[in-house]
């Protein structure tokens, strides 16, 4: 999955999954052309995330940049977070601690095949037509005083559906495991989340899969 999620649905549906007013979402997402199928490393995600308590929806950029980062243009800015070190690693433990995000999503893919014709393998979840993804965030603030906000989506062993293709999955939450993401829940009841999803739940499509 390390860099390739599927979002494919509506700013109602993305305000729905998280109960949200379906003005709260016209306000801070972009109308949607058109379904958006995949979602690489260094596009815009849409994401649920909090404010003083409250949950909201903004845009973040896929590539984390710290706040203390001085140029991201050379720096490492990575897409993921291990969920055994998130609340530990220096460059995530501040932001696990206190910004943490749910991106909304239909599926993720996997390579599949051998190099010089690899191709990407979707997954769904058998039983979540929405699920979210765990994720955190930081702000960095650009010379020109303009503000980018960025995010890392957390992931972990995979289950058995996931491991003859990769060694890490992504974390996959339900509606109430998200809107639990977002509270105030203590460390241990956060990292209590952070778990593979259940093997023989995800479901694969091969005569899906295409080369990008």
């Amino acid at each position: 999955m390390c860099y390739n999620v599927r979002i494919e649905m509506t700013r109602d549906e993305i305000a729905d999954f998280f109960r949200l007013d379906s003005l709260q979402a016209a306000s801070a997402l972009p109308e949607r052309d058109g379904p958006e199928k995949r979602m690489t490393l260094g596009q815009m995600l849409p994401a649920a995330t909090t404010s003083a308590g409250a949950v909201g929806l903004e845009m973040l950029y896929w590539g984390f940049t710290p706040s203390w980062m001085k140029d991201p243009k050379g720096g490492m800015k990575p897409g993921n977070a291990r969920a055994e070190t998130v609340a530990t690693t220096p460059m995530f433990r501040q932001a696990f601690s206190q910004r943490r995000c749910v991106v909304p999503a239909n599926g993720f893919y996997e390579w599949m095949g051998v190099k010089g014709s690899k191709q990407l393998l979707p997954f769904t979840a058998a039983d979540l037509a929405v699920f979210g993804l765990p994720g955190i965030w930081d702000e960095w603030r650009m010379p020109d005083g303009g503000v980018r906000r960025s995010c890392a989506i957390v992931t972990c062993d995979p289950n058995g559906d996931i491991r003859p293709y990769h060694d890490r999955m992504p974390v996959i939450l339900d509606q109430d495991e998200a809107r639990a993401w977002l509270s105030d829940a203590s460390p241990k009841d956060l990292q209590s989340l952070l778990r593979p999803f259940p093997e023989g739940a995800l479901q694969a499509f091969p005569g899906q899969a295409f080369k990008p």
